[in-house]
């Protein structure tokens, strides 16, 4: 009985005034290649300091967008969530989020991933930060 009460408290402490809840469904717009705008939406389940989730194209995937890709290494501390994503499919790479809630927006930062296709052979991953907002979309 003990431990049940202990679980209650944990949760209701998890969830209490000020703790942002990062579950949902998130629309991020960012520039495309050849300066198409392209569409993502970011699922996100949280309990507590636990995350899952995916990242998913909303776009047409037959232009050379990625697939659904799961969220890994996901971690809420405060109001900044933190995960990774595998893309690319000849040499998979990590590309880094890290967001900040404000409101109904994740302001993120994002770094890492695959290196651009028609790339040098010597080409490292690409590593500039780029900054997308994630809005809550309607469920």
């Amino acid at each position: 009985m003990k431990s049940a009460i202990g679980v209650i408290c944990a949760m209701l402490l998890a969830f209490a005034p000020g703790t942002p809840n990062f579950s949902g469904k998130w629309s991020l717009q960012q520039q495309g290649r050849n300066g198409a705008r392209t569409a993502s939406i970011l699922t996100i389940n949280q309990a507590g300091a636990t995350l899952s989730g995916i990242l998913s194209n909303a776009g047409n995937p037959g232009a050379g967008a990625f697939p659904s890709a799961e969220i890994y290494g996901a971690k809420v501390e405060g109001d900044t969530i933190t995960f990774y994503v595998w893309r690319g499919s000849d040499k998979p790479a990590k590309q880094f989020y890290k967001g900040v809630m404000n409101g109904e927006e994740i302001n993120f930062t994002v770094t890492g991933g695959p290196v651009p296709p028609n790339a040098p052979q010597t080409a490292q991953p690409s590593g500039a930060a780029t900054q997308i907002v994630a809005k809550r979309a309607a469920e």
